[in-house]
Protein backbone atom coordinates (compact mmCIF):
# COMPACT_ATOMS: atom_id res chain seq x y z
CA UNK A 1 0.00 0.00 0.00
CA UNK A 2 1.87 3.14 -1.32
CA UNK A 3 -0.08 5.55 1.83
CA UNK A 4 -1.58 5.52 5.04
CA UNK A 5 -5.12 6.47 4.32
CA UNK A 6 -5.23 3.48 1.33
CA UNK A 7 -4.23 0.81 4.27
CA UNK A 8 -6.77 2.47 6.71
CA UNK A 9 -9.35 1.93 3.76
CA UNK A 10 -8.81 -1.23 3.58
CA UNK A 11 -8.49 -2.87 6.78
CA UNK A 12 -11.66 -0.29 7.79
CA UNK A 13 -13.69 -2.61 5.01
CA UNK A 14 -11.95 -5.76 7.14
CA UNK A 15 -13.50 -4.37 10.03
CA UNK A 16 -16.94 -3.65 9.19
CA UNK A 17 -17.62 -7.51 7.33
CA UNK A 18 -15.87 -9.37 10.66
CA UNK A 19 -17.78 -7.34 12.45
CA UNK A 20 -21.46 -9.09 11.29
CA UNK A 21 -19.63 -12.67 12.18
CA UNK A 22 -19.12 -11.26 16.03
CA UNK A 23 -23.10 -10.11 15.70
CA UNK A 24 -23.88 -13.39 14.92
CA UNK A 25 -21.52 -15.26 17.56
CA UNK A 26 -22.98 -12.99 20.35
CA UNK A 27 -26.89 -13.84 19.13
CA UNK A 28 -26.03 -18.18 18.90
CA UNK A 29 -23.05 -18.70 21.57
CA UNK A 30 -25.44 -20.38 23.48
CA UNK A 31 -27.93 -21.38 21.41
CA UNK A 32 -28.40 -25.11 21.19
CA UNK A 33 -25.87 -25.51 23.56
CA UNK A 34 -25.77 -28.38 26.19
CA UNK A 35 -26.28 -27.45 29.31
CA UNK A 36 -22.67 -28.40 30.02
CA UNK A 37 -21.30 -26.79 27.20
CA UNK A 38 -23.01 -23.38 28.48
CA UNK A 39 -21.52 -23.78 32.04
CA UNK A 40 -18.67 -24.17 30.57
CA UNK A 41 -18.61 -21.50 28.44
CA UNK A 42 -20.04 -19.00 31.44
CA UNK A 43 -16.68 -20.54 33.28
CA UNK A 44 -14.36 -19.32 30.48
CA UNK A 45 -16.09 -15.74 30.66
CA UNK A 46 -15.91 -15.81 34.41
CA UNK A 47 -12.40 -16.80 34.22
CA UNK A 48 -11.39 -14.01 32.56
CA UNK A 49 -13.00 -11.95 34.23
CA UNK A 50 -11.08 -12.87 37.41
CA UNK A 51 -7.80 -12.97 35.69
CA UNK A 52 -7.79 -9.19 34.50
CA UNK A 53 -8.86 -7.79 38.20
CA UNK A 54 -7.06 -10.41 40.44
CA UNK A 55 -3.94 -9.63 42.11
CA UNK A 56 -0.60 -11.63 40.72
CA UNK A 57 -0.85 -15.43 42.31
CA UNK A 58 1.72 -17.43 43.93
CA UNK A 59 1.05 -20.27 41.58
CA UNK A 60 4.23 -21.09 39.74
CA UNK A 61 3.03 -21.48 35.64
CA UNK A 62 4.94 -23.82 33.17
CA UNK A 63 5.37 -23.21 29.59
CA UNK A 64 6.37 -24.88 26.48
CA UNK A 65 6.81 -23.53 23.12
CA UNK A 66 5.87 -25.48 20.62
CA UNK A 67 5.44 -25.49 16.44
CA UNK A 68 2.36 -25.73 14.67
CA UNK A 69 2.04 -26.48 11.54
CA UNK A 70 -0.55 -24.16 9.32
CA UNK A 71 -1.46 -23.72 5.52
CA UNK A 72 0.56 -22.96 3.04
CA UNK A 73 4.35 -24.14 4.85
CA UNK A 74 3.78 -22.39 7.39
CA UNK A 75 5.54 -23.04 11.40
CA UNK A 76 3.80 -20.86 13.25
CA UNK A 77 5.44 -20.23 16.97
CA UNK A 78 3.01 -21.23 19.88
CA UNK A 79 3.39 -21.14 23.77
CA UNK A 80 1.68 -23.45 26.10
CA UNK A 81 1.20 -22.85 29.56
CA UNK A 82 -0.25 -24.52 32.54
CA UNK A 83 0.51 -24.94 36.34
CA UNK A 84 0.61 -28.75 35.54
CA UNK A 85 3.94 -29.48 34.95
CA UNK A 86 3.17 -33.19 33.81
CA UNK A 87 1.12 -31.01 30.43
CA UNK A 88 4.18 -31.49 28.59
CA UNK A 89 3.32 -30.57 25.08
CA UNK A 90 6.95 -31.66 23.62
CA UNK A 91 6.32 -35.46 24.97
CA UNK A 92 3.65 -37.78 23.92
CA UNK A 93 0.61 -36.73 22.82
CA UNK A 94 -2.60 -36.77 25.28
CA UNK A 95 -5.57 -38.78 25.09
CA UNK A 96 -8.95 -37.60 24.71
CA UNK A 97 -10.97 -38.04 27.87
CA UNK A 98 -7.75 -39.50 29.46
CA UNK A 99 -6.89 -38.53 33.30
CA UNK A 100 -4.47 -36.39 32.53
CA UNK A 101 -6.25 -34.60 29.35
CA UNK A 102 -7.86 -31.20 30.10
CA UNK A 103 -11.36 -31.46 28.89
CA UNK A 104 -10.58 -27.51 26.89
CA UNK A 105 -8.35 -25.24 25.97
CA UNK A 106 -8.13 -21.23 25.26
CA UNK A 107 -6.07 -20.16 22.73
CA UNK A 108 -4.96 -16.64 22.63
CA UNK A 109 -4.95 -14.02 19.60
CA UNK A 110 -3.13 -11.19 19.14
CA UNK A 111 -3.61 -7.66 17.75
CA UNK A 112 -3.02 -7.31 13.75
CA UNK A 113 0.85 -8.45 13.19
CA UNK A 114 1.80 -5.45 10.82
CA UNK A 115 0.69 -2.94 14.03
CA UNK A 116 3.03 -4.99 16.33
CA UNK A 117 1.03 -7.86 17.34
CA UNK A 118 2.36 -10.58 18.27
CA UNK A 119 1.88 -14.03 21.01
CA UNK A 120 4.30 -12.75 23.83
CA UNK A 121 1.65 -9.46 24.26
CA UNK A 122 -0.82 -11.59 25.55
CA UNK A 123 1.85 -13.43 28.22
CA UNK A 124 0.52 -11.34 31.32
CA UNK A 125 -2.89 -12.64 30.64
CA UNK A 126 -1.54 -16.43 29.66
CA UNK A 127 -0.13 -16.42 32.80
CA UNK A 128 -3.60 -15.65 35.02
CA UNK A 129 -5.55 -17.84 32.88
CA UNK A 130 -3.48 -20.27 33.63
CA UNK A 131 -3.30 -19.95 37.35
CA UNK A 132 -7.45 -20.31 37.26
CA UNK A 133 -6.57 -23.91 36.18
CA UNK A 134 -7.04 -23.26 32.57
CA UNK A 135 -4.60 -24.82 30.17
CA UNK A 136 -3.66 -22.00 27.54
CA UNK A 137 -2.33 -21.91 23.98
CA UNK A 138 -0.78 -18.46 22.68
CA UNK A 139 0.24 -17.92 19.12
CA UNK A 140 2.05 -15.85 16.73
CA UNK A 141 0.20 -15.06 13.83
CA UNK A 142 2.12 -15.95 10.15
CA UNK A 143 4.67 -13.21 9.94
CA UNK A 144 4.69 -12.35 13.76
CA UNK A 145 7.05 -12.97 16.43
CA UNK A 146 8.59 -16.46 15.80
CA UNK A 147 6.20 -17.95 12.91
CA UNK A 148 7.30 -18.20 9.69
CA UNK A 149 5.53 -16.24 6.43
CA UNK A 150 4.07 -13.08 6.13
CA UNK A 151 0.97 -11.37 7.46
CA UNK A 152 -1.91 -10.41 5.72
CA UNK A 153 -3.48 -6.94 5.75
CA UNK A 154 -6.61 -7.98 5.68
CA UNK A 155 -5.70 -10.94 8.29
CA UNK A 156 -8.32 -12.98 6.99
CA UNK A 157 -8.01 -16.68 5.64
CA UNK A 158 -4.29 -16.85 6.46
CA UNK A 159 -4.84 -15.87 9.74
CA UNK A 160 -8.03 -17.21 9.96
CA UNK A 161 -6.15 -21.00 8.97
CA UNK A 162 -4.02 -20.25 11.76
CA UNK A 163 -6.38 -20.45 14.18
CA UNK A 164 -7.74 -23.32 13.04
CA UNK A 165 -4.57 -25.02 12.68
CA UNK A 166 -4.12 -24.37 16.20
CA UNK A 167 -7.09 -25.77 17.02
CA UNK A 168 -6.13 -28.66 15.61
CA UNK A 169 -2.70 -28.86 16.93
CA UNK A 170 -4.79 -28.52 20.67
CA UNK A 171 -6.99 -31.56 19.61
CA UNK A 172 -4.04 -34.21 18.25
CA UNK A 173 -1.16 -32.90 20.71
CA UNK A 174 -3.00 -31.88 24.06
CA UNK A 175 -6.28 -34.04 23.83
CA UNK A 176 -8.73 -31.35 24.56
CA UNK A 177 -12.26 -31.86 22.41
CA UNK A 178 -13.64 -28.25 22.82
CA UNK A 179 -11.71 -24.90 22.34
CA UNK A 180 -12.32 -21.31 23.61
CA UNK A 181 -10.78 -18.12 21.87
CA UNK A 182 -9.77 -15.05 23.57
CA UNK A 183 -9.06 -12.62 21.07
CA UNK A 184 -7.44 -8.84 21.22
CA UNK A 185 -8.77 -6.69 18.83
CA UNK A 186 -8.11 -8.26 14.89
CA UNK A 187 -7.27 -11.31 16.97
CA UNK A 188 -10.94 -11.10 18.30
CA UNK A 189 -12.23 -10.50 14.60
CA UNK A 190 -9.99 -13.53 12.96
CA UNK A 191 -11.27 -15.75 16.21
CA UNK A 192 -14.67 -14.84 15.28
CA UNK A 193 -14.57 -15.66 11.60
CA UNK A 194 -12.82 -19.04 12.75
CA UNK A 195 -16.30 -19.57 14.75
CA UNK A 196 -18.19 -20.82 11.48
CA UNK A 197 -15.52 -23.18 10.45
CA UNK A 198 -14.75 -25.23 13.43
CA UNK A 199 -17.79 -26.82 15.56
CA UNK A 200 -14.80 -27.68 18.07
CA UNK A 201 -14.73 -23.53 19.08
CA UNK A 202 -16.85 -23.60 21.46
CA UNK A 203 -16.78 -19.72 22.85
CA UNK A 204 -15.10 -16.03 21.99
CA UNK A 205 -14.37 -13.51 24.70
CA UNK A 206 -13.57 -10.27 22.07
CA UNK A 207 -11.11 -7.50 23.70
CA UNK A 208 -11.42 -4.24 21.97
CA UNK A 209 -12.99 -6.27 19.12
CA UNK A 210 -12.33 -3.78 15.99
CA UNK A 211 -15.89 -2.74 14.68
CA UNK A 212 -15.62 -0.51 11.72
CA UNK A 213 -18.32 1.48 9.76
Amino acid sequence: FSTEGEFSREFSSFQGSSSNKLRKHLRNTLAGRTISEAREYRSVVESFGEAVMSEDSNSQVHEWTVQIPSTGGIHLRGVVTSVDASIDPTKEKLSSGSGSSPPFALLLTHAHSLLGGRGDMMKPLAERLAQKGHLVLRLDFRGAGGSSGWASVRATSGEVDDVLASVAWLETQMGVTAVHVVGYSTGAAVGATALDANDNIKGLVAIGFPFGG
